[in-house]
């Protein structure tokens, strides 16, 4: 049999997407697997629905601990993970029925430390699978795209993943990011040498839906600022300073449109009849008050 797949599961608050997550782990084609499941101080029903998937198959573990973040969750799954290869999955995300089998069969090859695939969009407002928000392919798969292009260009969702665990010796999550924390672990595959194989097929489902992270600009856009000081740490001092300029240039466009739309609000019927209409109001309140006194 080959090697032992362990995958790891952070859940916070997300139980109604837990069954469908776990469920395409269990119909994987390869079965030499365990599935970590960590429940990050959930308040709902995610501790029901796992113990019930830990009783009905022992390769589920379960692990509860107090709410910490995503990064802690998931450092949590790599302490306990005995595999030769980790799958990341995301309680709100889940699997092509053929992802293991497939990815296992391309470390057949010399050296191989990576396998990613493609992924697909599952939109939960419509039930309906959606093209990717970007186009993944080999020639992204280097440090220089992964620190330069990343957020603007693509990510790579980090269930597409299945890596030798060998090459995460040394490497945890940062726990004071909420946000963009899987940006610091390519930085950190890639700033070696790693060997890296793409499978251009949909074998991934990324979940959209309301309470995604990644719907949330703000947090984003603030957290991007504390990764890039992390992941500093990570490269040279030539690439940092690249990084620092570029974020500099994207602050100053994002400023120069905001800039734009404020004059353009000024500038705008409406705006003036709303400043019209406004004063008009005061002034009749002023009228009102004397009158009143």
């Amino acid at each position: 049999m080959e090697g032992l797949i362990s995958v790891i599961v952070p859940c916070y608050n997300q139980a109604e997407f837990l069954e469908e997550c776990l469920t395409s782990v269990l119909n994987q084609t390869y079965s030499n697997w365990e599935c970590i499941i960590i429940n990050d101080g959930s308040a709902d029903l995610t501790e029901e629905v796992a113990k019930k998937w830990t009783k009905n198959d022992k390769r589920f573990k379960y692990i509860y601990q107090e709410n910490k973040g995503l990064s802690s969750a998931r450092n949590t799954g790599l302490a306990q993970a005995k595999g030769e290869y980790i799958q990341f999955l995301d309680s709100d995300d889940f699997l092509d029925q053929e992802k293991f089998l497939k990815s296992i069969k391309e470390f057949s090859k010399p050296q191989v430390d990576i396998v990613i695939s493609d992924f697909i969009l599952f939109n939960e407002a419509t039930n309906s699978l959606e093209n990717p928000y970007c186009v993944l392919g080999e020639h992204q798969f280097n440090l220089d795209s992964i620190l330069f292009e990343w957020g603007e260009k693509f990510s790579i969702p980090i269930h597409c993943a299945l890596i030798k665990s060998k090459v995460l010796i040394g490497y945890s999550f940062p726990t004071e990011l909420k946000a963009r924390e899987d940006w610091s672990l390519w930085v950190f595959l890639y700033k070696s040498c790693i060997v890296t194989i793409f499978i251009n097929e949909p074998l991934a489902y990324y979940r959209q839906h309301d309470m995604s992270l990644t719907k949330n600009f703000r947090l984003m856009s603030l957290e991007k600022i504390k990764a890039i000081g992390i992941v500093e740490q990570l490269i040279s001092k030539e690439k940092s300073l690249k990084l620092y300029k570029n974020h500099i240039q994207e602050i100053s466009k994002e400023y120069t449109v905001l800039q734009n739309r404020y004059f353009g609000v000024l500038n705008s019927r409406t705006y003036r009849l709303a400043c019209f209409f406004k004063n008009n109001l005061i002034s009749l309140r002023k009228i009102l008050n004397r009158h009143s006194k």
